[in-house]
């Protein structure tokens, strides 16, 4: 990962999804059949077109990227590759201890049963798989990286924790016989790298069980953002960091509501998570 170096206009979020959403800003998440009032969204209509030449490039990119830098990136940030969460009061807490932190927080927010089933998409080299696993619950990891699944089976190796780690992209959650029967989709920093994120949300809410959950951390642009720097700066960081067009937390609660669910909580995080750079 690299750094945006635009902290004021790019704003980190995480969030848990469910046939509804929930979010951290850095974090939100949603539950399906949730009866919490929340702020009404427009969903957004329309069958998922195919793939433009130009995004199928951009996903070839990405994948030959991580499929390159992924052991320079594990050396370089350790088994959780994504920021890391200083809270008031933990700012002298290590970088690690933050990522931990990080995944640490989305759990408490997301409240899974116990032994839940957990789909991780973008997993990485698998340090929050693992983590889950070890914490008593089914966890299927999927990385678009060839490097990045190998990397992962390593890691559980090590961990001594059982996870099914698979090769797939994101946006073609394929599981046959699968539907509605996991608890929680969990996807870190993951998903802005996703050319058609309604297509993310419309697999992952067919693989939910009623009132299950997406969980979700991610970079967002400032809603508040004027075009100029838009067409600017973040078109400066969107090309630097392999990402088709970022979008807004708002944007991102349209799709949720597009594709079935319903945004109940969001948490801006962009402060408590900068000294990762």
């Amino acid at each position: 990962m690299r750094s945006p170096g635009v902290s004021n206009q790019v704003r980190i979020a995480a969030a848990v999804v469910t046939s509804v959403v929930v979010g951290l800003a850095g974090a939100w998440y949603a539950i399906r059949n949730s009866r919490k009032q929340v702020p009404e969204y427009t969903p957004v209509a329309g069958i998922v077109a195919p793939l433009s030449k130009e995004e199928e490039e951009l996903k070839s990119r990405i994948k030959a990227h991580y499929d390159g830098c992924s052991p320079h990136y594990q050396d370089l940030w350790g088994k959780h590759i994504h920021h890391g969460l200083w809270r008031p009061g933990q700012e002298n807490i290590s970088k690690e201890e933050a990522q931990e932190r990080l995944v640490d927080e989305m759990y408490a927010r997301a409240r899974l049963p116990a032994k839940a089933k957990v789909l991780d998409v973008g997993c990485g080299v698998g340090g929050t798989s693992c983590k889950l696993a070890a914490l008593g619950h089914d966890v299927t990891g999927v990385s678009l990286s060839t490097t990045q699944v190998a990397m992962a089976k390593e890691n559980m190796a090590k961990e001594k924790v059982k996870v099914r780690f698979l090769e797939m992209d994101g946006e073609k959650l394929n599981f046959p016989g699968e539907d509605g029967s996991f608890d929680a989709v969990w996807i870190s920093e993951a998903l802005s790298h996703f050319p058609r994120k309604d297509a993310f949300f419309g697999h992952a809410m067919r693989l939910l069980k009623p009132g299950g959950k997406i969980v979700i951390v991610d970079w967002f642009v400032a809603d508040t953002l004027g075009p100029v720097l838009k067409n600017s700066t973040i078109a400066d960081i969107e090309r630097g960091m392999l990402l088709p067009p970022m979008q807004t937390v708002t944007g991102y609660c349209n799709l949720i509501v597009a594709a079935g669910g319903r945004p109940i909580y969001m948490d801006d995080v962009s402060k408590e998570t900068s000294k990762t750079w």
